[in-house]
């Protein structure tokens, strides 16, 4: 699954939204997130949780905190508060 977030406007704590199926809603909980992986430590992210509303799919966790960074883009995502996936590095290419 590849997430691509554009925000066209500052992110609003609170700013609330559905996939095109409406099994998930996702909301921005923090702006100014602060999250160490194991090889760096982010500040200013965006903390946006993603909640699984299909009771009947158990293959996601019911809930995520998924952290991005600007200019970098998807930095980790947590669960339960333990990293599930991170950003390991990152290659910019033309």
């Amino acid at each position: 699954m590849t997430i691509i977030l554009k925000f066209l406007k500052k992110p609003i704590v609170g700013q609330t939204w559905y996939n095109g199926d409406s099994s998930w809603v996702y909301s921005i909980k923090r702006i100014n997130a602060e999250l160490k992986t194991p090889n760096q430590h982010y500040f200013n992210l965006v903390e946006l949780e993603a909640k699984n509303l299909n009771k009947k799919n158990n293959n996601y966790y019911g809930s995520y905190l998924n952290y991005y960074c600007a200019g970098i883009g998807f930095i980790a995502s947590v669960v339960d508060e333990q990293i599930v996936c991170y950003l390991v590095n990152r290659k910019i290419t033309k």
